[in-house]
């Protein structure tokens, strides 16, 4: 299968602008409850899929942030702030999600579902992540902005992990042709699931401890 596309798009914005930008594109956001099949899957092959590719599923991040609040008093050392809300989605986008409808099977969809899943495990640990960030800084009127940074660098980190974990999933279950390999990943996702912070923070360092497989 096409390996999956993630993209992170930072949203400095309200829940309510979160909330109407969704409902505008139509995207579908990740739910175990899901009614997921192949009719979600409505793009065309892009022009590097090969042959032998089946399917990709598009999905992406998106977080949002709320203006900062005060932690405590101010200290010495100056203002100490965090988000007050942090919301983080992740959603499919059907129109940039292709299948071969002719060859498509079960076993394929299977493993798209679970791309879908290991991004919904980086959601959650994203979301927690974020919501532990606080800056502090001599100058209140900086402190916000120093905020704002440091959200976007952990967010555009863990994203990066996010989007290396699913080509280890893609090379360790042969883009799930490996049936034992497959079976074993979909194991470990929904533990990750249940942990989310348990969840690879180095894609590489895991993959190498894991060479023969998960």
């Amino acid at each position: 299968m096409k390996r999956s596309v993630l993209l992170l798009v930072a949203l400095v914005l309200g829940m309510i602008a979160l909330a109407a930008h969704g409902a505008t594109t139509q995207l579908i956001p990740w739910s175990e409850n899901l009614n997921f099949h192949w009719g979600l899957f409505l793009g065309s092959p892009p022009s590097d899929a090969g042959p032998n590719d089946v399917a990709g599923i598009y999905v992406q991040h998106k977080w949002a942030a709320s203006n900062p609040v005060q932690v405590g008093s101010q200290t010495a050392s100056g203002w100490t702030v965090r988000a007050s809300v942090i919301v983080v989605s992740n959603q499919m986008n059907p129109k940039l999600s292709w299948a071969r409808h002719d060859r498509v099977t079960d076993s394929a969809l299977q493993h798209e579902w679970y791309h879908f899943t290991l991004h919904e495990v980086y959601r959650r640990k994203l979301e927690a992540e974020l919501q532990s960030v606080q800056v502090t800084h001599s100058s209140q009127a900086a402190v916000g902005q120093m905020l704002m940074d440091e959200i976007r660098d952990t967010a555009d980190s863990l994203t990066t992990q996010a989007n290396a974990m699913q080509k280890v999933y893609d090379n360790q279950t042969n883009h799930g042709q490996d049936t034992s390999a497959q079976r074993s990943w979909e194991a470990q996702i929904d533990a990750w699931l249940a942990s989310p912070s348990q969840a690879p923070d180095n894609a590489s360092a895991w993959e190498a401890m894991h060479a023969l497989g998960p």
